[in-house]
């Protein structure tokens, strides 16, 4: 948006509507078919001028509604390029989907040839010199209702791979500043891409030459820019780098403690801190000045402690663990319950929800002699007497939950409930308003009910590690 092929189309504008000077080609048209597995987009051209290029973009991170829009979410979302199938005439691209639980967002630019160099003047008093223009479609926008109601199909699996850097990969990735190779890309704020838990980055590359860079994450929310230095040999070989949290550090000195909720992640020769807001002068540098040519990137991955893909990391059974299920949210139809240590793979009936968790759903999971099942609005409910007896009934239930429509729920919403005769445990929303409720206890060590109110605390569309805990000892 910031560089000349786009910053150009203002100048034209100017050119054609009060000089008579140009003439815009046509908006391109766009159109989607949803007959398929897959979706196809298509777009048709204006021929007048020759065309440079064609991409399409689509995301699945569109908000459905106006209630649901945050700018955190408008300007990170990723855009993902749709591989062009046409022949240099026709231009289409298939458009594979991660869930049909969640709006289809596509859009076409196409970039034409000028005739002559133009210059525009941009951000910053920059002067540059266009060779071409960018001409965008209005949006197509699909709602999950109908993506559910058609043939498309969710095909696309969570990856540890981030970035395989192969043809094209450059189209995901962006910058605004042409005069170095750094890049930019909103990958790892998808649910595709996002970092599992526990889990470290690990970057290969190659260059010719002894080099320092920065790699910087989150660097669209100006309070939380985190960047680590990576110290290149310059052997020409391939060198891999793996990265810990606690390597990225922000301006204040403050290390990052996991790569959950990440935003963006940008491949950079340096990046600076400055610390000083007087004398800018003042300023901590990490990486260095480029030396040679840019570097060859290999692969960009998340590295868990665990199996490849595997789910099963930062909560472990203990001989005391009453119910653990571990929700495999790329492959949506797996689950492993504990009971103790015990161990059981379970299969689900119904997809996950749109990468994490699940949401109004009615699965029987059959464990031994017992049922268990996970209903509406994530509800775990056990059939039976699974609430802890003996000397200590104590208890503790956490979990993770996002809400939608926090402080206007029409009915209460249960997040997790298990009650048999000798007690239990219940936590939900309670309706019209933002508090939740949490009861637990049982017939030995008695029952108590505590409410937190939200408001102000959190946000609709934000996960949230929610605990409850029961000291029956203390009451």
């Amino acid at each position: 948006q910031d560089n000349e092929e786009f910053e150009v189309a203002r100048t034209l504008w100017f050119e054609q509507h009060l000089k008579n000077a140009f003439l815009f080609p046509t908006t391109p048209q766009l159109f989607v078919n949803l007959e398929d597995d897959n979706p196809v987009a298509g777009v048709i051209i204006d021929p007048s001028r020759t065309v440079k290029s064609v991409d399409i973009y689509y995301t699945q991170q569109g908000r459905s509604t106006p209630a649901e829009f945050t700018i955190q979410n408008a300007v990170n979302r990723y855009w993902r390029h749709g591989t062009n199938l046409g022949d240099g005439v026709n231009f289409v691209a298939q458009l594979p989907l991660i869930s049909t639980k969640a709006p289809l967002w596509v859009f076409a630019s196409v970039e034409y040839e000028l005739d002559t160099p133009t210059q525009t003047a941009g951000y910053y008093y920059r002067i540059r010199t266009a060779n071409s223009v960018v001409v965008s479609t209005n949006p197509v926008i699909i709602s999950a209702e109908q993506l559910q109601t058609s043939g498309a199909q969710a095909v696309l699996e969570h990856s540890l791979v981030i970035e395989n850097f192969g043809e094209d990969w450059k189209k995901e990735w962006f910058t605004y500043d042409r005069s170095t190779w750094e890049l930019t890309t909103h990958k790892v704020y998808s649910p595709q891409y996002r970092a599992p838990f526990g889990a470290t980055l690990a970057l290969s590359l190659s260059a010719e030459h002894s080099n320092k860079m920065a790699v910087v994450i989150d660097e669209f929310d100006d309070k939380n820019i985190f960047a680590a230095e990576v110290t290149i040999d310059g052997s020409g070989f391939i060198e891999r780098f793996e990265l810990n949290p606690s390597d990225f550090v922000n301006t204040n000195g403050d290390t990052l403690t996991s790569f959950s909720g990440l935003l963006g992640l940008t491949l950079a020769p340096n990046v600076a801190f400055f610390n000083d807001p007087i004398n800018p002068a003042n300023y901590a540098l990490i990486g260095g000045e480029w030396q040679g040519n840019d570097p060859s990137f290999a692969e960009l991955k998340w590295v868990t402690n665990s199996e490849p893909g595997s789910w099963e990391t930062g909560y472990n059974p203990t001989s005391s663990t009453l119910g653990l299920w571990h929700f495999e949210p790329s492959e949506e139809t797996k689950a492993f319950f504990y009971f103790g240590t015990d161990k059981a793979q379970i299969g689900l009936t119904t997809q996950g929800k749109f990468g994490y968790g699940l949401e109004n759903t009615a699965v029987n999971i059959p464990y031994g002699d017992n049922d268990f099942a996970v209903s509406v609005e994530l509800n775990q409910v056990v059939n039976g007497d699974f609430f802890p007896d003996g000397d200590d009934p104590s208890i503790t239930v956490e979990l993770w939950a996002m809400f939608k429509d926090l402080g206007a729920p029409s009915e209460n919403q249960i997040i997790i409930d298990s009650w048999g005769t000798m007690g239990g445990y219940r936590l939900y929303l309670t309706k019209g308003t933002s508090v939740l409720i949490g009861a637990l206890g049982n017939s030995i060590g008695g029952y108590v009910v505590i409410g937190v109110d939200l408001t102000g605390i959190v946000s609709n569309f934000e996960w949230h590690h929610y605990a409850l805990t029961w000291d029956a000892s203390s009451g």
